[in-house]
């Protein structure tokens, strides 16, 4: 068994090996439903932004949709892309992360080899990276690509640093170049990238190397970082920026998430759709941390300066999260958790066990056919939303977000009563969490009882009065009730906090029509078809007659 493995990893069908596994383990996502979590924004809510060809370049000049306080063209592209072959169909985004994933196996083996790590340790963790369930969410939830498209930038990233490093080729500089730029278009983690360059210079590349390297690749970096600052406070909404203290306070509270995030590197059983630090447990990081260092302390070969880099590469990719969230995302360890398997490779134990080919083959097989089958019944939770917010609920019942949004489930289905009880949870876990009293205006409004729907719009306007979606909602009760001039008011501020609120402003149309005030139906009618939205001209004849 073991001469047939090994002429496997030693021979080019190796890579060909590694994207089977991986396409076989999560080509079941291609049947998958969309969970209402962000996916629903980028594949329904701005599908008309996405399909026209004419918008590709505003993704240039413009914020991230989902929050105004990031700067992600090169992922904001890629939906574009999916958008243009999908043809209404959800299969095209599938496809694009699965192929992102098995684009990092491949190059995540490639590298181990390049550390000269040796071809079949590289193959070894390679396989276990492709079926991490700790992964899965970067695989079976489209927007978990943020992470997986940043790893193919980061890799061809630093392959090149390497080799330039290595033969002073300026194609080799400037492809590092090139991928690092791509990597910070793609997500604002990348800042670290250039953190873990350095370091690699001072504690790994020898100092002829590391000498020679700096004078180019310091200031390469500083300019590159320099002008992303600079475009990027441009384009951002400075009112959603996050100051220093409130980074601070963010990085202390979610500090205890660095001890989870280790666990599931290496016991993925504390898994959740929508982790948040009340309800993962510490005991697995303490366990693995424990292990760590005993490991380390026992293994006579380590090399420190190799320890040091995939330990700081682990924590410096998933700082930046830590600053800004409240949910410690799984998709997030898809960097980081490569800094965890440089340090297992320093570990003795991992050379005593390769010298016994037969005990290690099994031993990898094992662990990875244990990982498939529950990558296998994890990747389950992100088949439809019912099932992913059951989930949610369920793995972390103290996060507000998982029961508003159980309670919008059960909102679209007509289970209002229901819906309503887990909107008041979420209240009674955070009084001001967004959305839900916009949320149980409209369950009143369905029951006709305005006023209380009125009481809860407005209620949700207090805590966050960006929220365009309340003023389109209030504007709805209010049109219903005969406010007709309170209700333009009201679209006419959902439509200027979002220019891409498309019902807002078909609903300014269709009210100046009926008001006959034609200069401004005009205006809106125009911003429609600014947007690609079709009206027709027989219908511009007869109103403005």
């Amino acid at each position: 068994m073991y001469s047939s493995i090994k002429k496997l990893i030693l021979s080019p069908f190796a890579y060909l090996f590694l994207i089977v596994v991986g396409l076989l383990l999560y080509c079941k996502t291609f049947a998958f439903d969309l969970v209402f979590l962000d996916d629903n924004v980028w594949i329904l809510d701005y599908k008309w932004f996405f399909q026209d060809t004419a918008n590709a370049l505003k993704i240039f000049t413009g914020p991230d949709f989902i929050s105004q306080v990031f700067y992600r063209p090169i992922l904001n592209l890629t939906f574009f892309l999916d958008a243009r072959f999908s043809q209404g169909s959800i299969l095209s985004y599938r496809i694009s992360n699965i192929i992102l994933h098995l684009t990092n196996i491949c190059l995540l083996m490639h590298l181990l080899c390049k550390l000269k790590y040796g071809r079949q340790k590289a193959f070894c963790f390679s396989l276990l990276f492709s079926v991490h369930p700790v992964l899965t969410q970067a695989v079976a939830w489209i927007p978990g690509r943020t992470d997986s498209l940043l790893a193919v930038f980061v890799l061809l990233s630093f392959i090149n640093m390497i080799s330039f490093v290595e033969k002073e080729k300026r194609l080799y500089l400037f492809l590092h170049w090139l991928f690092f730029i791509f990597a910070l278009l793609t997500k604002e983690t990348a800042v670290s990238f250039a953190l873990c360059c350095s370091l690699y210079l001072c504690v790994i590349a020898d100092k002829r190397q590391r000498s020679r390297s700096f004078k180019t690749l310091i200031p390469l970096w500083i300019v590159t970082l320099g002008v992303w600052f600079f475009v990027r406070s441009i384009i951002i909404d400075k009112k959603s920026v996050h100051d220093l203290a409130m980074i601070f306070s963010s990085l202390l509270k979610n500090s205890p998430s660095l001890i989870t995030y280790l666990g599931k590197t290496i016991l993925p059983v504390n898994l959740s759709v929508l982790p948040v630090i009340e309800d993962t447990k510490l005991v697995y990081g303490l366990v693995v941390l424990f292990l760590f260092v005993v490991l380390l302390f026992l293994s006579k070969k380590k090399r420190i300066n190799y320890v040091l880099f995939g330990f700081s590469w682990f924590i410096l990719f998933l700082l930046p999260a830590l600053a800004i969230s409240f949910i410690t995302h799984e998709y997030r360890l898809y960097l980081p958790i490569i800094g965890i398997i440089f340090l297992i490779l320093e570990l003795d134990i991992v050379d005593t066990i390769g010298k016994k080919p037969l005990i290690a083959s099994v031993f990898v097989l094992c662990i990875a056919g244990i990982f498939s089958a529950s990558t296998l019944s994890y990747c389950e939770n992100y088949s439809g939303r019912d099932v992913f917010w059951s989930n949610a609920v369920e793995t972390s019942p103290h996060s507000p977000l998982a029961q508003r949004n159980m309670g919008v489930m059960l909102h679209f289905e007509g289970r209002l009563d229901e819906a309503e009880k887990f909107y008041n949870k979420a209240l009674e876990l955070n009084q001001k969490e967004p959305m839900v009293n916009n949320n149980l205006g409209l369950i009143y409004y369905e029951r006709k009882e305005f006023a209380a729907a009125e009481k809860f719009f407005k209620r949700e306007i207090e805590i966050d009065p960006s929220y365009d979606n309340v003023y389109y909602n209030l504007a709805i009760l209010y049109y219903h009730i005969g406010n007709k001039e309170e209700a333009s008011e009201m679209w006419e501020k959902a439509f200027k906090l979002n220019p891409k609120n498309i019902e807002a402003c078909k609903n300014l149309v269709a009210h100046y029509f009926n008001q006959k005030d034609i200069k401004r139906a005009l205006f809106y009618v125009e911003q429609l078809r600014q947007r690609g939205v079709f009206v027709p001209d027989a219908l511009m004849q007869e109103n403005s007659q």
